[in-house]
Parts: structure tokens; sequence; C-alpha cells
């Protein structure tokens, strides 16, 4: 994967096919759009949509805010420590 973009609307081809992504994914969590149709109806009417299975009490959104938090922190090495 070169890029994460989190998009809060409709997933679409033209989109995937402007910015070279094969296939979007998501976990089986599914959202659903404004209009009551799926994210993701375009990519996997053809095939371009991977599902995966949600871990119950796994949040990715924590988890990217976790480490960009610790990217921000400089971690000065101890030299000596084994």
């Amino acid at each position: 994967m070169d890029r994460n973009l989190n998009l809060l609307t409709q997933v679409r081809l033209s989109f995937m096919d402007k910015h070279n992504i094969d296939f979007v994914t998501h976990g089986d969590d599914m959202p659903k759009i404004a209009t009551g149709g799926g994210m993701y109806d375009e990519s996997i009417a053809t095939g371009r949509f991977r599902m995966i299975q949600r871990t119950e009490g796994t949040s990715t959104t924590k988890l990217i805010e976790t480490l960009l938090t610790k990217l921000d922190t400089v971690v000065e090495p101890v030299i000596g420590v084994q």
C-alpha cells in the first residue's frame, strides 16, 4: 500500500482509476452513505473490493492516532543499556 485515503463519501471507480488504485478494503462493519447506499458499491460490483474481518475492540483510527503521537515524541537513545 502506497497511501491510505480516508474518504467520507462513496468510493468512485473514476477516482480509483485516476490514482491507480487496484482495490479498496474495509472491515466487515460496512459504512453507509447519506443516500443509504454503500460507500463501496461500485468497487464491489467490479471486483475491486476486499473485505477484512473486523477485530472487536481494535480501532484502526486509535492505532494511527497513537502512532502519530509517538512520532511527535523525540526518544533519546540510552547508551550502555542492553
